[in-house]
C-alpha cells in the first residue's frame, strides 16, 4: 500500500468518524463530549499515520524482527497514552458519567481494525 492511498483512507474513515462524532455529540453530549472526541480522534489518527511509516521501515528492514517489535512496542504505547487520556481526562474534566469511555473505544476498535488491516498488507513487503 503506498503512502497517498493510505492517507487518503486514514482521512476519508477520520472524517466519517468526526462526523458521526458531530452528530452524537448534537444528541448525546453528556455521552460524547466533543472536546474529548476530538483529542481522541486526533490522537488516534497522528498514531496510525506514525504506525504506518514504521511498519513500511520495518517491513523493507532486513532484520526479520523489525516488523514483530514495531508492532508490540505500538500497541503497548496505543494502550499506555489510551489508558493516560482517559485518566487525564477524569483527573482534568471529573465528568459525572463514565459513558463517555463507550465511544472512546469505539474509536479505538475502529482505528485498531484499520491499523491491523494496514499492517496486515505492509507485512507482506518483502525485505530488500
Amino acid at each position: 500500500m503506498n503512502q497517498k492511498r493510505y492517507m487518503g483512507r486514514l482521512s476519508v474513515l477520520t472524517a466519517v468518524l468526526l462526523l458521526i462524532s458531530y452528530l452524537a455529540n448534537s444528541k448525546f453530549p453528556e455521552i460524547v463530549p466533543w472536546d474529548f472526541t476530538l483529542i481522541t480522534i486526533s490522537m488516534f489518527f497522528f498514531m496510525s499515520t506514525a504506525v504506518f511509516y514504521l511498519g513500511v521501515n520495518a517491513a523493507m528492514s532486513k532484520d526479520s524482527n523489525a516488523f514483530t517489535r514495531v508492532i508490540m512496542l505500538f500497541t503497548f504505547g496505543k494502550l499506555f497514552l489510551s489508558a493516560l487520556l482517559v485518566v487525564g481526562w477524569l483527573k482534568l474534566k471529573a465528568p459525572e458519567s463514565m459513558l463517555f469511555v463507550v465511544p472512546f473505544f469505539a474509536v479505538y476498535i475502529i482505528y485498531t481494525i484499520f491499523e491491523t488491516n494496514t499492517l496486515t498488507h505492509l507485512s507482506k513487503i518483502n525485505a530488500r
